[in-house]
C-alpha cells in the first residue's frame, strides 16, 4: 500500500484531487493509478473482509454491488463470523474535513444465535472517535427526518440498534494533510461491519468533503 500510495502522491495531478470513495466498479476509473492501492497486497484478503458482491438469479456468478439495497453479511451464508465491508477514501481527501455517513437497516439479527437483540453493526468507529447515530423509521425506505439521535463514543456497542429499523451513522473526520495519510490501507479504509449470522440493507454509504 505505501508503496503504491506513495508513488500515486508523487504523481498527482489537479485532475486526480476528487474526494470521496475510490470507484472501482466505475469505468472512468479503470486506469486511474489510485484504483491500484487497493489491488495491491491483498488488504483484503481472508473471510474478515466482506465483498461488496450481489450473486445473479442463476447462481453461476455475480458482481459488484454498491449501495442502495446492498444486501451484505455473514448471515446471508450463515456465517458464524463478523465481517466488515470496507471502501477507500481517495487521496484527493487529503487535509479535508470530511463526513462519512452509513444508512442501513438490519433484516436478519440472526436471533437463534444472537438473542433478541439490542444488537450492534454499522459504521465501524475506533476508540477516540465519536458518531452521531439517528433513527429513521420502519418503512421500507429510510424516512426523510432523522429521529432519536444519540452520540456513540468509544466504539459501536455504545449505541446499540433494533431490528427492521433504519439508522443513520454520521462521523466528521480531518484526514491529514500529508500524502499518503498514513503507512497502511487503514488510513484510508473505512468500513461497515455486521455481526456473525446478520444481514444488512444498506440504503447509502458515502464520504463527503465539507471543507
Amino acid at each position: 500500500y505505501l508503496e503504491a500510495a506513495t508513488h500515486f502522491c508523487k504523481t498527482m495531478t489537479n485532475n486526480n484531487k476528487q474526494c470521496g470513495w475510490v470507484g472501482v466498479e466505475d469505468p472512468r476509473y479503470q486506469n486511474d493509478r489510485e484504483v491500484k492501492i487497493d489491488q495491491i497486497g491483498c488488504p483484503d484478503c481472508g473471510t474478515v473482509w466482506g465483498g461488496w458482491y450481489e450473486e445473479n438469479e442463476a447462481g453461476t456468478g455475480g458482481s459488484v454491488k454498491y449501495p442502495p439495497n446492498a444486501i451484505i453479511g455473514p448471515g446471508i451464508n450463515g456465517a458464524g463470523y463478523f465481517q466488515d465491508f470496507p471502501r477507500y477514501l481517495s487521496l484527493g481527501c487529503r487535509g479535508k474535513k470530511v463526513e462519512l455517513q452509513a444508512v442501513y437497516k438490519l433484516i436478519d439479527a440472526g436471533e437463534e444465535q444472537n438473542g433478541s437483540g439490542p444488537y450492534d453493526a454499522g459504521l465501524e468507529i475506533g476508540d477516540g472517535q465519536n458518531m452521531t447515530k439517528c433513527s429513521r423509521g420502519s418503512g421500507s425506505e429510510p424516512g426523510e427526518i432523522d429521529v432519536n439521535c444519540r452520540v456513540c463514543s468509544n466504539g459501536n456497542q455504545a449505541c446499540l440498534i433494533e431490528k427492521d429499523t433504519w439508522y443513520e451513522d454520521t462521523m466528521i473526520l480531518d484526514i491529514p494533510e500529508q500524502c499518503p495519510p498514513g503507512d497502511r490501507p487503514g488510513g484510508v479504509m473505512f468500513s461497515i461491519f455486521v455481526n456473525p449470522y446478520q444481514t444488512l440493507n444498506v440504503s447509502a454509504f458515502t464520504a463527503t468533503p465539507i471543507t
